[in-house]
């Protein structure tokens, strides 16, 4: 989507210009916290700005956010508590894909909005909480 506003000021002519897209990333996707917690910052923002959830979209946002709490605690933390955390994460975001990929979901959510959301933001970050959570 691409937004341009005008301003006149004193004669002069000033327009700006501000694209969003959903498909960019300013995230980079790699195991480590930054990485993560930027991605489910991003798939939080995702679930939030999405209209065509219907009566699933509650759910599925709480389990976004839940992840991303999680990992937050985790990120703070050492040692097991790190680990148990990051655990947590990575089920909490099972959780969010199954949410999509229930029958509910099937008969409400559109296919490419139940795909953007599941394989191409939540299982990629999945697997790096798996590998991150394997380096502690």
């Amino acid at each position: 989507m691409i937004l341009v506003s005008s301003l006149v000021h004193a004669g002069t002519v000033t327009t700006t210009s501000t694209t969003t897209s959903t498909l960019a990333s300013a995230c980079v996707a790699a195991p480590v916290f930054s990485s993560v917690l930027c991605r489910l910052d991003e798939l939080v923002a995702a679930v939030g700005e999405r209209t065509d959830l219907g009566r699933l979209k509650e759910g599925i946002a709480k389990s976004a956010s839940k992840a991303r709490r999680q990992c937050q605690t985790a990120a703070a933390a050492t040692g097991r508590t790190a680990s148990n955390q990051l655990k947590k994460c990575g089920k909490t975001l099972g959780t969010f894909r199954h949410k999509l990929d229930s029958n509910n979901a099937h008969k409400v959510i559109p296919d490419t909005t139940r795909s953007f959301l599941r394989d191409d933001l939540a299982e990629p970050l999945r697997n790096d909480i798996k590998t991150l959570r394997g380096t502690l």
